[in-house]
């Protein structure tokens, strides 16, 4: 799609990675975060 359209991709991630264990994931960082409104840090992004 980025070919056909020329537009920019931003990549973004988390600054702590989350955890591989989907089940610590799904009802643990990412619960907490969605329950408290949180924003997790982000790594600097890049542009493709």
């Amino acid at each position: 799609m980025i070919e056909q359209t020329g537009a920019d991709a931003f990549r973004i991630e988390r600054e702590t990675p989350y955890s591989t264990d989907y089940n610590e994931t799904a009802y643990g960082d990412a619960k907490d975060e969605a329950e408290a409104n949180a924003w997790p840090s982000i790594k600097e992004s890049w542009i493709r």
